[in-house]
């Protein structure tokens, strides 16, 4: 299909050369380099269809399918087209609002990238009711072009609520990050004991295995099941559970 993709979808680029004896099929991205597949992004399937997670800006422009077969390569051009839309705010976690610690003193980034064509303008608010354009420089606060709001020599005044906002002529996105300023840091820490040994039923039930830690600024988590089960776990800012099936 030639029609323009969202940013976000997943994009079903075909290659409309047969590949009945193809030898291989390979695509081409727009700055002509060979698209691995399978990887986290690009996969190519047994019809020979590129497809695309997530589509981004910089994914559009032109592709080449190339069918390779004996008689010789079959090459294909398939431009791929992103839709004008509205901005919408991307982060690793992908949440209208968060959460943010930070030690008094230091300097941290507050990111508010967004996603968008055309190409949007970022406006952030802090906490003491300032609004920032980008780009901005001026004391402690600098707003980058890519939307990024850098606070340097961070105080514990600084703490509360700060608005990001990315605006183009289709519309507007907001994310709202809450600050908190740690005057004074402390270690990460287990309100039990560092073992602890759970009796575990074979009855075929869930079990989840709750791992709290306190410190500040308030501790990621990370964990390790050493298991020949299979397991999964859900991490969060103060909190770790285990799955195991």
């Amino acid at each position: 299909c030639g029609c323009p993709y969202v940013l976000g979808e997943s994009a079903h680029i075909k290659c409309d050369s047969s590949i009945d004896s193809a030898l291989s099929v390979i695509w081409l991205s727009p700055s002509n380099h060979i698209i691995s597949s399978p990887s986290p992004r690009y996969q190519i399937l047994s019809n020979g269809t590129l497809v695309i997670e997530q589509v981004t800006s910089a994914d559009k422009g032109m592709y080449a399918c190339v069918v390779r077969k004996s008689s010789g390569d079959d090459i294909q051009n398939v431009e791929l087209r992103v839709e004008a839309r509205e901005p919408h705010v991307s982060r690793k976690v992908k949440k209208s609002s968060v959460k943010v610690s930070a030690l008094a003193y230091q300097a941290i980034v507050l990111d508010c990238r967004a996603e968008e064509i055309p190409e949007a303008h970022f406006t952030w608010t802090t906490s003491h009711g300032l609004t920032l354009p980008a780009p901005y420089s001026d004391g402690r606060f600098q707003v980058h072009k890519n939307g990024s709001l850098e606070i340097r020599g961070i105080r514990k005044a600084d703490e509360g609520q700060f608005e990001c906002v990315a605006k183009n002529n289709f519309g507007q996105a907001e994310l709202t990050v809450y600050l908190e300023v740690s005057t004074l840091a402390e270690k990460p820490s287990f309100p039990m004991p560092n073992i602890e040994i759970l009796p575990i039923k074979l009855d075929g039930n869930d079990i989840y295995l709750e791992c709290p830690a306190t410190g500040k600024p308030t501790p990621e988590f990370t964990c390790d099941v050493k298991s020949n089960s299979q397991s999964t776990s859900v991490v969060g800012k103060d909190y770790v559970f285990f799955y195991i099936a």
